[in-house]
């Protein structure tokens, strides 16, 4: 049986701790839960993507473009901040996933939103289908 969850307590409903680094992987509404966890998370918290988003889904937040690891872990001492490699007619350009190892080391949090290719379940989504698709979105946590 699945319990839905509330998005306002979605950060609690995954048990995050002071410290995570969450994937979200998925066939929709990764933007609205990245988002949603930004908004719950506490301390310093970084929110990106190893793929494409639409440039204006930053909710508001203060967007850092190509920046270094120093520049990051700076613009997250005071909010949540998006981090995108550049915008390119219109679209968001995601980063490579290699630094967001690198930034969890010196953050609190670091919220991606991964493609499947990205962290090897291409196979596991073409073989079980949407329903990997919901527990990746809703489950996939690595505290450290």
């Amino acid at each position: 049986m699945v319990t839905p969850i509330p998005l306002s307590g979605v950060a609690v409903a995954l048990d995050v701790g002071r410290r995570s680094h969450i994937a979200l992987v998925g066939g929709g509404d990764k933007t609205t839960l990245l988002h949603a966890l930004g908004d719950q998370l506490r301390g310093r918290v970084v929110l990106t993507t190893t793929t494409r988003m639409g440039a204006d889904q930053h909710d508001g937040r203060r967007v850092l473009l190509d920046p270094t690891d120093d520049e990051v872990v700076a613009a997250a001492d005071t909010a949540p901040v998006v981090v995108w490699t550049r915008v390119d007619g219109g679209k968001a350009i995601g980063v490579d996933p290699a630094r967001c190892d690198a930034w969890f080391a010196a953050t609190d949090h670091v919220v991606v939103r991964l493609t499947a290719l990205a962290v090897g379940l291409v196979d596991a989504l073409r073989v079980l289908g949407p329903a990997v698709r919901v527990l990746a979105i809703a489950a996939l946590t690595a505290d450290r």
